[in-house]
């Protein structure tokens, strides 16, 4: 792998990598204003910024591998996987190997921005799982998939 190439290839054009997410990844596009996406293009020029946001998809590989290894029984912990109506859905079901109790919700009507696209229905997600689990409910939800 290339880990450098893809902060080279960006170095300058953040406002075409960051751009291309909101324009492509975004559903409910009212959610995201112009003067938000320029804070997040300010936010990834600053020096290091877009080496972080890279890193996940330079070290994939070898994140798999390191998982593979190492996890030999599912966590305990509580878990809560939160994906968009039209962007990952099926969030909870990538992270089931690892876990042993997910919790897994869509939030309707958003894309890959949960929270910038639906900040009331994640809020209301989380605190509804910080609730339960804190009082031993947990899981609030046990049936696959919940879509709110």
């Amino acid at each position: 792998m290339l880990p450098d190439l893809p902060v080279e290839l960006t170095n300058g054009k953040e406002d075409v990598y960051v751009g291309w997410w909101f324009k492509n990844k975004v559903h409910n596009q009212s959610a995201i204003s112009s003067d938000d996406v320029a804070s997040y293009v300010q936010s990834y020029a600053r020096e290091g910024r877009m080496n972080a946001a890279m890193d996940y998809c330079c070290w994939i590989m070898e994140d798999i591998d390191f998982n593979t290894s190492q996890f030999k029984r599912k966590l305990l912990v509580p878990l809560l996987a939160v994906g968009g109506e039209y962007s990952i859905p099926n969030m909870g079901e990538s992270l089931r190997p690892y876990f042993q109790n997910v919790t897994s919700i869509v939030i309707f009507n958003s894309g890959h921005f949960v929270p910038e696209e639906q900040p009331d229905a994640l809020a209301n997600a989380l605190l509804s799982f910080l609730r339960a689990t804190r009082t031993g409910m947990w899981p609030f939800r046990n049936v696959g998939e919940t879509w709110i």
